[in-house]
């Protein structure tokens, strides 16, 4: 049987390197429920083209790339493609990054006039792309790995909790009431 102290330590590590992400997970969260909806900066301008637009990811990332060099704007950092353009019709261009989002699409009257818009996420968006698994692969194994090691920290804090004859009631209690209540939410809010 594993020793009281080395659950202590095993719950105080984990709790004390998760802490942060779980701080940020519960702040934007609670900010999210209370409506408060992440923003970016967004930058709309018009280029004319010596061609009309073509289907080629390659020569509209240049078309992007010399746009955005003539205004000292970076590239995006991400990947490109084409998508489906719900408020014009047709396609766009999307170029994605985690430093900004460049869209462009060709105007429909003269298709050699294209409008380009730069969205630059703020830090809450940036924050919010972790918090629902859009910050890349290392933002979503570091998730997962958050996940897991939350479950561990709690149920190193039970398990001591039982281990401690002073808190082993307060702990039972604990755990029925949290159960019930819950279980009570779901009866309301979802009867059966």
């Amino acid at each position: 049987m594993i020793k009281r102290n080395l659950f202590i330590k095993i719950h105080l590590i984990m709790a004390a390197t998760i802490l942060p992400v779980v701080l940020m997970y519960v702040i934007t969260g609670a900010l999210y429920t209370a409506e408060y909806k992440p923003s970016s900066h967004d930058e709309t301008f018009d280029v004319q083209l010596e061609a009309p637009l073509v289907r080629d990811i390659q020569l509209l990332k240049d078309v992007v790339h010399d746009a955005l060099a003539k205004r000292e704007i970076e590239d995006p950092d991400g990947k490109a493609k084409l998508k489906r353009d719900k408020k014009r019709g047709g396609k766009k261009f999307v170029w994605k990054g985690d430093n900004h989002t460049v869209s462009m699409w060709a105007h429909a009257d003269n298709r050699a006039v294209v409008s380009i818009e730069v969205s630059t996420p703020s830090w809450y968006k940036r924050l919010m792309w972790i918090h629902t698994a859009d910050g890349g692969d290392a933002f979503e194994i570091l998730s997962i790995v958050v996940a897991i090691l939350l479950v561990f920290v709690l149920l190193t804090g039970v398990i001591v909790g039982l281990q401690v004859k002073l808190f082993r009631g307060l702990t039972l209690y604990s755990m029925g009431f949290g159960s019930l209540l819950f279980l009570a939410m779901m009866y309301v809010l979802y009867p059966w």
